[in-house]
């Protein structure tokens, strides 16, 4: 491990600035293949935030992930890239709503033209959701997904469970 991953771990953000401002590599892995942003994501909300703003995660991709529905709100009206990727080049703003099931967020992102289609790891945040424990929140998610990529006959026809396909 490095000392950046170490603070990563640990949700110390400001090792974590001091290092990257330093020139630390964010894009180290572990023997695990994990980086210290995905280090960083085992940390309560404020936490986490506070670590993934440190290493330069995007500022929208943090917000959608901890809900911070006020700071998306603002990303997007400031005219943010609502598709934009993260550190680790894979996940949207939209995979981390979906993932960390931050229903109302992820409804902004899709209404704002976030691609529902766009894939992490070989995933899309449908397939995501599907993951995830049925909930309200899981079942609101897919909702929306599904009514941005149905064809307008369709989307009368759309189940509200997340398990059904």
């Amino acid at each position: 491990l490095t000392p950046l991953m170490l603070a990563a771990e640990d949700g110390a953000h400001g090792s974590c600035a001091a290092l990257v401002r330093l020139g630390a590599n964010v894009d180290l892995r572990n023997d695990d293949d994990e980086s210290a942003v995905e280090l960083a994501f085992d940390h309560p909300a404020s936490v986490r935030k506070k670590t993934l703003l440190a290493l330069g995660e995007h500022a929208l991709v943090v917000a959608s992930g901890v809900g911070d529905i006020d700071e998306v709100k603002a990303q997007i009206a400031a005219g943010a890239n609502v598709n934009v990727r993260g550190l680790d080049n894979e996940t949207t703003p939209l995979i981390q709503a979906v993932t960390f099931e931050e229903a109302e967020i992820a409804e902004l992102l899709i209404a704002a033209g976030a691609d529902v289609n766009a894939k992490a790891d070989g995933e899309t945040p449908l397939d995501i959701c599907h993951e995830l424990d049925d909930s309200a929140a899981a079942d609101r998610i897919e909702r929306a997904l599904r009514s941005a990529t149905m064809p307008l006959v369709e989307k009368t026809k759309t189940s509200s469970v997340c398990s059904v396909l």
